[in-house]
This record gives C-alpha cells, structure tokens and sequence, in this order.
C-alpha cells in the first residue's frame, strides 16, 4: 500500500511538472502569457518611487508650437556643466508604486489585429495625477560619453543611469547652466539636450519606503512563490479568453 501510495504521488508530481513545463513553453513560443502578482501588490504597501513630473508651459509656449500638439505641459529641463562633469535636472513627484495585479499581453497587437492586452491596476500615473503630488528634484551626475547618450532617442528601452550617478543635494557651486529648456521644438530635434522622457526607467530611481513595508517583505515574497502556480493556472484561462476575444475584435 505504502509503494502505492508513493508511486500515485510521484505520478502526480510528473504531470504537474510537465503541465508547468508544457505551459511555459506554449507561453513563451506563442508570446501568450497572463501573470498574477499578488507579491507585487503587498509590496506595493507604503513605497514610493519617482515619476517624470512635467510643468504647466509658459504662455508662449501653448499659444505657439505646443499648441498644434495640444499640449499644456512638458518637462522643464536644466543642465550645468561643472569641469568635465554634466550635472542633469530631473523633475520628478514621488508617487505610490501600483504593480499590475494582473498582467496578459499576447505577440500580436496593433491596428490590423486587435488583441487582449491589459495591466491591471494601470502602472502608469497620467500628469494630471502627478500633479497631485509635490515636485521634487533629482540630479544624475554624468561623464560626457553617459551624456550624450542621454541626448539620444532610445525607442526600446530607457537608458540605465547608473544609481550612484543620482543625488538630491549636487554640489553646483562654480557649474555653468548650458541648458534651460521648457518643452521642446514640433519635430522634437534639440541637439545637445538630454530626452529624459523614454530614456530615464523609474524604477532605476530611489524608491522611498515606509517601516511597514520593510515589515511586510517576508509576506511579499512568499506571495511571489505563490503567483508561480497561479500564473500557470491563469495563462490557459487567457488563451481561452483570447479565442473568445479576438475572433469578435477582428
């Protein structure tokens, strides 16, 4: 009875194992995928990170180019040049972090082909909810060679400054203002501007944390072990969800 008992378990355990594994593949060949991150949403609890905080634009501005953009706001961008060092301006507001709870997303996704992508909650804070928040300052102290990267457009991923290269309080006595800059031109060209919009990750910044959220670690991460199975469980309810959604969306 006992090596019965042993060998219906370890039965068990094989197909459980290579369910997850059968999944997991499907999941990444097809880019097909939903996870649950209840750890993400405990460790959300009392932390803060840093959001690009863009300004109301002087009256100039919105009567002039921006308005064609509808556009009343943008980020104000200040840099000092101090010997061979650039020190960068970075507005930001500290804001409560939001992990998605639920995140499915699927390869294929645009005009042409409508399919089910979604993060809930959002991530993203619009600048109407930063506003909410006080505007506060952080400065990357770069070299030349991390500087000019900044001034380049870079579509797929933000450029990582370096954490040490951040501070609140950048020593500027003797730095010369080289750029003062309050939105920019229609074709988006200025040369020799650092693009913080698209290059700077958040998540690279400070994150501010309360004492209960240290205290609550140890739950976050044993809620990160438990979203394994639940994401396994959830991805093929996505796929059925997909047949249903996207058949009717196209």
């Amino acid at each position: 009875m006992k090596k019965r008992k042993l060998i219906r378990r370890l039965c068990i355990c094989a197909i459980l194992l290579l369910s997850s594994g059968l999944i997991s593949c499907i999941s990444l060949y097809t880019g097909r995928f939903t996870i649950i991150d209840t750890g993400g949403a405990i460790a959300a609890i009392g932390q803060e990170r840093p959001q690009l905080r863009a300004e109301p634009l002087p009256p100039q501005k919105k009567a002039g180019e921006s308005a064609d953009r509808k556009q009343n706001c943008d980020l104000h961008y200040r840099v000092w040049k101090k010997g061979e060092k650039y020190i960068v301006e970075i507005p930001v507001a500290y804001a409560p972090v939001r992990y998605s709870v639920l995140l499915h997303t699927t390869r294929y996704y645009g005009p042409e082909h409508k399919s089910l992508r979604c993060k809930l909650p959002s991530e993203q804070f619009t600048q109407e909810e930063l506003r909410a928040y006080p505007a506060e300052y952080l400065y990357a102290e770069l070299d030349k060679m991390t500087y000019r990267r900044l001034c380049t457009m870079h579509k797929l991923r933000g450029h990582r400054i370096p954490k040490n290269c951040l501070t609140s309080n950048p020593d500027l006595s003797n730095a010369e203002l080289i750029v003062d800059v309050h939105g920019y031109p229609l074709d988006g060209a200025a040369p020799g501007h650092p693009t913080l919009r698209g290059n700077i990750d958040p998540h690279r910044m400070p994150a501010r944390r309360t004492w209960y959220n240290y205290c609550l670690m140890p739950l976050s991460w044993a809620g990160e072990v438990a979203d394994i199975p639940l994401s396994l469980i959830a991805t093929p309810i996505g796929w059925v969800v997909d047949a249903i959604y996207e058949p009717l969306a196209n």
